[in-house]
């Protein structure tokens, strides 16, 4: 049998906080100021690194390190998709995102 949706509860609770948290960042902005550049810098580095894992793009070009396909994980983007066709397009892809970022 296929379950279906009743009802659904709303909640507005964490667009509040959210907007909450907002507005004591800009109270707090003199207390930010104190914290050294290399500290934010160091806490941008680790979220960025962080948010590699699961970001389909890094995910193919790693599929660039891997030589036999055979070995290739089974995410629906390489199964679906011909090798030729995926390489191709990730080399775009990356390409795309190092002239942005030189």
């Amino acid at each position: 049998t296929r379950q279906v949706v009743s009802k659904v509860a709303e909640q507005r609770v964490t667009n509040l906080m959210i907007h909450i948290l907002i507005g004591l960042s800009l109270a707090v902005g003199s207390v930010v100021n104190n914290v050294p550049k290399a500290v934010t810098f160091g806490i941008f580095l680790v979220m960025g690194f962080s948010s590699l894992s699961g970001n389909q793009l890094f995910e193919r070009v790693w599929l660039w390190t891997i030589w036999d396909r055979s070995a290739y994980p089974r995410f629906r983007f390489v199964t679906r998709v011909p090798f030729k066709s995926l390489h191709k397009y990730t080399a775009i892809q990356f390409a795309c995102f190092i002239v942005l970022y030189i």
